[in-house]
């Protein structure tokens, strides 16, 4: 199991080097609002956003993953408080990726016979 932790603030007013300059913690992403997305130029980000990843292994547990995050901005509640409040949200966002015994997922397109349709309704 593959697990990963985030503290995100987003807002659509977020000015990420403003964060940057009141929590006094470089973050691992940053966007504004209206940035391009990587791979994707005609694409938006429709919100800015304010990252830190907790810098822990994959492996680690969950509970390790959030507690690294809150060491990490441990006395800077108040910091966070002030941008939270003029229409931002912090967040935690964390993700937990499963694969089967024996390694990563393999796809593979089988079809049975009875799963095509004849085309007749």
């Amino acid at each position: 199991m593959l697990i990963r932790a985030t503290l995100r603030i987003l807002g659509d007013d977020l000015d990420p080097d403003l964060a940057t300059a009141e929590i006094g913690v470089a973050p691992t992403g940053r966007h504004r609002t209206g940035d391009p997305m990587p791979g994707f130029p005609m694409h938006r980000r429709p919100t800015g956003s304010w990252g830190l990843d907790s810098d822990l292994p994959e492996t680690a547990s969950l509970q390790e993953h959030v507690a690294r995050l809150l060491d990490r901005v441990d006395g800077k509640q108040a910091a966070i408080g002030q941008l939270v409040a003029p229409g931002c949200a912090a967040e935690l966002y964390c993700s937990c990726f499963v694969a089967p015994r024996g390694g990563p997922w393999r796809w593979r397109r089988t079809t049975s016979p009875g799963s095509r349709r004849s085309g007749s309704p």
